[in-house]
């Protein structure tokens, strides 16, 4: 799960999704936004700054998110213990 809350987070963020591009992240973000699942706030200042919020809905589905995070661990270790082993 991404953290919006802090610019600590969003800078831990950023390495551990690497490889992902900066124009990539900010196409993410732009649909996220746009879905209503995080709101972006911008500092008329400089440098620039901008912070993202995960909106009510966002935090709505949170549960869900969480249980496809936990769905994804699961397959992916079922998958990586499949490639030593024969498939039936």
């Amino acid at each position: 799960m991404i953290n919006l809350n802090t610019e600590a987070g969003q800078e831990q963020d950023k390495r551990r999704l690497t490889p992902i591009t900066t124009k990539s992240l900010a196409r993410e973000l732009d649909a996220l936004e746009a879905a209503g699942i995080i709101s972006r706030t911008v500092y008329p200042q400089v440098p620039p700054r901008v912070e993202y919020s995960v909106t009510e809905l966002g935090k709505f589905i949170r549960p869900v998110m969480d249980a496809l995070c936990a769905w994804g661990r699961l397959y992916g270790e079922s998958r990586n213990g499949e490639k030593g082993g024969k498939e039936e």
